[in-house]
């Protein structure tokens, strides 16, 4: 194997960094400690959405600490994230050390199987280096990806079956979308996202570097455990400079659900920064992710947060009887507000009180404190008016998933099971549901 280009790569990054004090000698790296390790092979994605592989002989990263110049291994680092149009970038350590500063980096030179290619650090969003061991290394050919191949089947590419599943409907909450019956377009589509599984999770990372992370979410959603794959990556997009990238990654962690439990410590650290897509992501995962209830009861308590719905999805799913306290004063707080009766309800309010309720009602048995509450609410509510029906059938069904304890509230139920009415059939088998599973009085 003919010797690769070396690459010179020096980058600075101005920190201040408290008790970081270590001499540049004493991160000198012996030529025995590389010893047995082949040549890096660098992943360059770039900005706009391209990506390169390619090797270099380059061991060390040259970097500036408090005054102190230090030479770090390539093996020790994890990724590379370098701002657009800044100077600024992001180390990420495989031991978990994150170091923020400013980076100064010239082209970029790598020897690929199309060939010597230069590229200017501005075009570079990451870099991430990988080795192997060195007699691996001597068989194997560099390889190179300028763009991501989109996986097709049927004809048809996967954003394009994406777009026609129930993932990428437009109700106000999840729920809305599961409570229709799926169409066949619908089902045919997602059967066709899943065939193509784990084949599509590089694209959906690409699409969430590009900056269009929202289809990927989608994706995400639909693949489910077949995307697990996925989770590390996630956590390093996680720490992206760009806030909207941030964002996706999160929200790709929540879609991909229980099979992204390695990834809570990451979510949680990000909500402790104020990440708060990281709560409901969390919620989505379940109930393994009980150590971020206190982070999203102090959330929530805070003046500062006007939009805590995310929060309160996130105790419902997550969370047990810690949780009900907080939940049972937001309602009583929306109630009070309104129970004057001259004044209605705008469309937010109305969504956080359903939300509230949908929660309370997740808590299951832990939430029978609250039973007395949501049961006087149930029997102050115009039963015959349509622009209640959502408020009631979220009190009926959280009755119903608190289970036997509900029973005082069986009157009341009872009756909403008389309506005959066309736009009340609805309500009506949910409150059979509700009844069923709250057993005989």
């Amino acid at each position: 194997m003919r010797s690769p280009v070396r690459i010179s790569l020096l980058l600075l990054l101005g920190l201040w960094l408290q008790g970081i004090s270590t001499p540049a000698a004493e991160a000198k790296v012996s030529d025995s400690v590389l010893e047995g390790l082949g040549p890096a092979q660098f992943i360059l994605d770039l900005a706009d959405g391209s990506r390169f592989l390619g090797t270099s002989e380059t061991m060390l990263l040259s970097i500036s600490l408090n005054r102190n110049r230090l030479d770090i291994p390539w093996r020790r680092v994890r990724s590379l994230l370098l701002e657009t149009n800044s100077l600024q970038g992001i180390l990420l350590l495989r031991n978990g050390e994150r170091l923020i500063g400013e980076i100064n980096l010239g082209r970029i030179e790598l020897k690929t199987v199309v060939g010597k290619i230069s590229v200017r650090r501005d075009l570079i969003r990451e870099i991430r280096p990988t080795f192997s061991d060195r007699k691996q290394e001597l068989n194997a050919k560099p390889q190179a990806r300028v763009y991501y191949d989109e996986p097709m089947v049927e004809g048809h590419s996967f954003r394009e079956w994406i777009g026609q599943t129930r993932a990428t409907g437009t109700g106000i909450m999840k729920d809305d979308l599961e409570e229709r019956p799926k169409e066949q377009d619908e089902i045919t589509a997602e059967e066709n996202v899943r065939r193509i599984g784990a084949a599509g999770v590089p694209f959906l990372l690409h699409l969430i570097r590009r900056g269009n992370g929202a289809s990927a979410v989608f994706g995400f959603r639909i693949l489910r455990e077949l995307a697990q794959d996925a989770v590390p990556e996630l956590q390093i997009l996680m720490e992206n400079p760009d806030d909207f990238t941030v964002r996706c990654a999160t929200r790709a962690l929540g879609a991909i659900g229980s099979s992204a439990t390695n990834a809570i410590p990451a979510l949680v650290d990000q909500l402790q920064r104020g990440n708060l897509t990281a709560a409901e992501s969390l919620g989505e995962i379940g109930r393994e992710a009980g150590p971020a209830i206190p982070i999203i009861l102090y959330w929530q308590q805070q003046a500062a947060v006007t939009y805590d719905q995310p929060l309160i999805k996130a105790l419902g799913e997550i969370g047990g009887v810690e949780a009900l306290p907080s939940l049972m004063h937001i309602l009583e707080r929306i109630w009070a507000g309104y129970s004057d009766g001259k004044s209605d309800m705008n469309e937010n309010q109305e969504n956080r009180e359903r939300v509230t309720i949908i929660a309370i009602g997740k808590l299951g048995v832990n939430a029978a404190p609250a039973v007395p509450l949501l049961a006087k609410k149930l029997r102050e509510t115009d039963l015959a008016s349509l622009s209640h029906l959502n408020r009631t059938i979220a009190l009926v069904e959280a009755l119903g998933n608190i289970g036997p304890a509900s029973k005082e509230a069986m009157p009341i139920l009872q009756k909403l099971t008389q309506t005959s009415e066309r736009p009340f059939f609805r309500l009506q088998e949910r409150t059979k549901t509700a009844l069923a599973r709250i057993g005989s009085p």
